[in-house]
């Protein structure tokens, strides 16, 4: 019998905490976050990814790289992104160092995903994002992949 479906959140701006057993973010000596970790906690079972994109123009290589990295984890677990489903979220849409859509969606669309503006700490966004993650997640467990 199949349990629950479970998202990954892949999130560049996590906050740290402290599980290295699992491969969850750490803190490294100088006690500054590292954002290499989280990627490395891709589940067996994963059913849904949703990647969280900082909107901060200082912060898109790191999206960038984000992406790449989920990309290849989920692969080393035999996943392959561009079949399973996939959102995309644009967060902190209301700093004044936040890109332009369009420019977020050139540099971070992937394959078509629904993508959604957010401003995670007013919950803007936020619930739609999940909406739309359970839904696809549902939709492909009823094909039965």
């Amino acid at each position: 019998m199949r349990t629950a479906p479970r998202v990954t959140g892949a999130d560049e701006q996590s906050p740290p905490f402290d599980n290295s057993a699992s491969g969850a973010l750490t803190r490294e000596q100088d006690d500054a976050p590292s954002y290499a970790h989280p990627r490395l906690v891709v589940k067996k079972g994963c059913d849904g990814v949703v990647f969280v994109g900082d909107s901060q123009a200082a912060r898109m290589d790191a999206n960038v790289e984000s992406l790449k990295n989920l990309e290849l984890n989920l692969k080393e677990q035999g996943y392959d992104l561009k079949t399973m489903p996939y959102v995309l979220q644009f967060n902190k849409r209301d700093l004044p160092t936040a890109l332009p859509f369009e420019q977020m969606k050139k540099s971070l669309h992937y394959k078509g995903e629904p993508i959604f503006e957010a401003i995670a700490h007013q919950g803007t966004g936020v619930f739609e994002t999940l909406k739309t993650i359970a839904k696809m997640v549902l939709m492909e467990l009823r094909k039965g992949r």
